[in-house]
């Protein structure tokens, strides 16, 4: 039953008009004024986006509304290319800090970020370039991903921030503007004083959450919940608690606690979150399985686990059966940052767990302290950006690009394209790289020059390796540019991957390999061709040229955007180094599955179609019926119990119209829930009285829940899911999602023991 049309939560606008408009008044006035940025008129900096009703409440009338940029001195919207070193408000996320937890945890994901904040890989929305006052963010609103944008005045109380605040060294202000667009989508800022933490991430994932307490009432079958999790790449974040259950357990060593000034009573109230990367069981010499888990925190002001299983504990490692250590490696086959830990202490040691599941796997990417703030550092982000300064004179650059066409290991160098510029002439094949061929075009509108690696040249020079005598030596630039060597593995796709000594020269999150060679008039082509023709040997694996890093730009001065290459990493590259590559690749216990969706299905309930809980069982049994299948598992798995060989495991989520457009203005959350029965005819069994059908589970969540989930082990065959409201009389929309795990590609689990 199709819902009828509803109107947006937030008035529509365009992004791009509001950007131009703020840049005709600058280029008017030849500056910009505090007045020409742009003010919300939806949703004004005034007590009207603070609450629905004023009602002369003293902290509204305290609260004044200021932008970062009058809040402190050189503002910074967000950083790229590692994580947030900010540590996780374990005591307040259930109450006033609950959107700031969801802040924390989504940060942990490149994807995440990419998706609820455009442009973020290549610094598109900032403080510096193109500052106009306005802030564009895109969220989920109950199955549409919708943009929303806001201005960003934020609300201040007694000189502090009134909601989330600023997080991060140097201070991020994005998460306190995502919170602002949540507000927006609320009405008030009231709507968000108290909020639900899976509430918030649903909307800025559009992924199924659930929340666990492993110390406390933790679930029966919570190893198989992490495991199914797991090995379908669900994620997985978790926080330790403050009990101390054990004799050895989170310690700081000795130098963390200088480098963190260490106060006992301090520290303990920073807790940083954890990500799980691997679960599984270690068979002990006793005959036993022990049921394990492997976790990553990648701050180093958290303190290390020093208790069972640890890396210099070879009492418990010596229990572990010498076939399995030497055919897995569990120790050596693992990041630095990375632990192992069993099951009994995880439940001892950690208070919170938050399962995050989408049918798009969570990758491991930049999971280090490392961030950029801006795409150069070398180069201004004004609107001269694509000028480079030689002496008292802007020259234009050459950029490369390595691309996909017109060959697949081809670099493309583009050349100024402004008219008065200059044009070089067309030379064919006039050199060669270390036996890959130049041809070079520059006369063309896009002035471009490829450089054609082509697939046979490569495979003829990986048998032959370049020696040091084919090598030339590089051509001196002059004395104000300075020379630097980055030297860039080539991957399987073409793709350059920066090593570590020059992750410091360059910004990882660049979705182009470019570099920039300074050319002078007339001798623009000769530069350029001797530039090129005279740098180091290099191989199909790598390339060596010196370079300077730059920013690729359009005519406009702004950068230019491009989806990034197939397994390359968009985090920070520290793990992506050859060594750190290999070891991954043999990591026998990271799965590689993911989820797949059986179901999505949305419809309504209305005065002529209720949906009312087994307690009405003859108004129950004429509630709507959804039917979905489940298949056969046909591989074997070691890791679960026997009796569930055969079974899928899904997981079940019913969510109610949270919306909060005129068409929904008086539909409350009421309590809802689902029923799950088991058919053999479901042709037949649509039209029975539903006490004649298997019931094979119920849940029910809580007043004011607008979600409901549950996770199930099914046999094959079809089911019914029957979703209900406890109340008389209730409207609204509702959706069910169902994922289902998939099975694990070339028929194996993620660690099989034998």
């Amino acid at each position: 039953m199709a819902a009828r049309e509803r109107s947006r939560e937030t008035p529509y606008q365009d992004f791009t008009r509001i950007k131009n408009a703020v840049f005709i008044r600058r280029a008017a006035r030849g500056h910009l004024d505090r007045d020409d940025l742009f003010t919300d008129p939806s949703f004004p900096p005034d007590w009207s986006s603070l609450t629905y009703v004023y009602s002369g409440d003293d902290k509204y009338e305290r609260t004044v509304f200021k932008r970062p940029t009058e809040i402190c001195e050189q503002p910074t919207f967000i950083g790229v290319g590692g994580v947030i070193d900010e540590p996780f408000p374990w005591k307040q996320w259930r109450q006033r800090g609950w959107f700031q937890a969801a802040v924390i945890i989504i940060s942990l994901n490149v994807r995440f970020l990419d998706r609820l904040i455009p442009g973020y890989k290549v610094f598109e929305q900032n403080f510096d370039s193109d500052y106009i006052g306005a802030f564009r963010f895109t969220m989920w609103r109950f199955t549409e991903w919708v943009e929303i944008i806001i201005d960003d005045h934020l609300p201040m109380l007694d000189h502090a921030h009134f909601f989330c605040k600023v997080i991060g060294a140097p201070s991020e202000y994005w998460g306190a503007l995502a919170e602002k667009a949540y507000a927006k989508c609320k009405k008030t800022f009231q709507a968000i004083e108290y909020g639900n933490m899976l509430d918030a991430l649903t909307d800025l994932t559009g992924c199924v959450c659930e929340y666990y307490t492993p110390d406390v009432n933790p679930a029966d079958n919570l190893f198989h919940i992490m495991y199914k999790s797991s090995i379908n790449r669900s994620m997985m974040v978790c926080w330790r608690n403050d009990k101390r259950l054990t004799s050895t357990g989170f310690d700081l060593e000795e130098s963390q606690k200088a480098d963190n000034d260490y106060d006992e009573h301090t520290t303990e109230e920073r807790h940083f979150l954890h990500l799980i990367t691997a679960t599984t069981k270690f068979p002990s010499t006793d005959g036993r399985l022990i049921e394990m888990l492997r976790l990553r925190c990648p701050f180093p002001k958290e303190p290390k686990w020093h208790g069972k299983y640890s890396d210099n504990d070879f009492n418990s490692w010596n229990t572990v059966t010498a076939e399995f250590k030497d055919k897995y490696r569990p120790l050596s086959r693992k990041e630095e940052d990375e632990y192992w830990l069993s099951m009994d202490d995880f439940r001892c040691n950690f208070g919170g767990l938050v399962i995050i599941s989408s049918t798009e796997a969570f990758n491991y990417e930049g999971l280090t302290v490392d961030r950029n703030y801006s795409l150069d550092n070398d180069f201004p982000l004004g609107k001269d950006r694509n000028k480079f300064l030689f002496g008292n004179q802007t020259r234009p650059l050459l950029n490369f690009e390595r691309t996909s066409s017109p060959c697949e290991h081809g670099i493309k160098m583009f050349c100024d394209s402004r008219p008065n510029a200059g044009k070089m002439k067309l030379v064919k094949k006039s050199s060669f790289v270390n036996n890959c061929s130049v041809d070079m075009d520059i006369t063309g509108a896009d002035r471009t020059v490829v450089l054609d690696c082509t697939k046979e040249r490569l495979k003829a020079d990986d048998k032959r390796k370049m020696t040091e005598k084919h090598a030339r030596p590089v051509p001196k630039g002059p004395p104000q540019v300075k020379e630097r060597k980055v030297s860039q593995p080539l991957d399987q796709h073409g793709v350059t991957s920066p090593t570590a000594s020059s992750r410091r020269q360059s910004n990882p999150w660049m979705c182009k390999s470019q570099t920039s060679v300074p050319v002078d008039g007339d001798k623009r082509q000769k530069r350029a061709s001797s530039f090129l023709t005279q740098s180091e040997p290099y191989s199909s694996s790598e390339i060596s040229l010196h370079i300077r890093t730059t920013l690729s730009v359009d005519d406009n001065g702004r950068p230019q955007s491009a989806p990034l290459p197939r397994n390359h990493s968009t985090g920070s590259l520290s793990s992506l180094t050859q060594i750190n590559f290999l070891a991954t690749k043999a990591d026998f216990f990271r799965a590689h599955g993911r989820w797949r969706n059986i179901l999505e299905y949305k419809d309504k309930w209305s005065r002529n179609r209720k949906g009312l809980s087994r307690s009405s069982i003859e108004a129950h049994s004429k509630s709507p019926r959804i039917l979905f299948h489940v298949s056969r598992a046909d591989v074997s798995d070691d890791i679960i119990s026997p009796s569930m060989q055969s079974k899928r495991h899904v997981l079940i989520s019913v969510l109610q119209d949270y919306r909060h457009g005129p068409s929904t203005a008086n539909s409350l959350l009421v309590p809802v829930g689902f029923c799950i029965y088991k058919t053999k005819n479901p042709d037949r069994d649509e039209k029975r009285h539903i006490s004649k059908l298997q019931l094979i589970g119920e849940v029910e969540g809580k007043p004011e829940m607008r979600e409901v989930n549950a996770r199930f082990d099914l046999e094959p065959g079809s089911y019914f899911i029957v979703p209900y409201y406890v109340t008389q009389v209730h409207e609204g929309e509702y959706l069910i999602r169902i994922l289902t795990e998939g099975d694990p590609p070339s028929g194996k689990a993620a660690c099989i023991i034998s």
